[in-house]
């Protein structure tokens, strides 16, 4: 069996791994802002393990379906080139609810994918 798989498999593994660093970054900013840091392509591509230019491609792919938004630079020194691309992790893009059932109560929440809750509700 070929344990690389077909070039859409790749293609959809590399994409989920880019995610992945972006999302952790999210969560592991010890901001507590409504925006997650910003990261250049380059620094996605080196965490993911991945080649600039499939980093490149996976950003394009999660800013068209919504998982990723284009980020203002945070702190960063100017190089001579082509100018460095930020995205961060878009939190709105979708929201979980949450429900506990117990005896006394019903609990409902509903929160954005970073965790914050934005409606809550229990019925004693």
């Amino acid at each position: 069996m070929n344990r690389a798989g077909n070039p859409s498999s790749l293609k959809r593994r590399n994409t989920a791994e880019v995610l992945r660093v972006i999302h952790r970054a999210h969560f592991d900013s010890v901001n507590d802002s409504a925006a997650s840091p910003a990261l250049t392509v380059t620094t996605i591509a080196k965490a993911a393990g991945v080649s600039r230019p499939t980093a490149e491609d996976a950003v394009d792919d999660l800013a068209r379906f919504g998982w990723i938004e284009e980020a203002a630079p945070t702190a960063h020194k100017a190089k001579a080139g082509r100018p460095a691309r930020f995205v961060r992790f878009a939190a709105g893009a979708g929201h979980v609810m949450g429900v506990d059932i117990a005896r006394e109560w019903v609990y409902v929440f509903i929160a954005d994918l970073a965790g914050r809750v934005s409606v809550r509700h229990r019925v004693p």
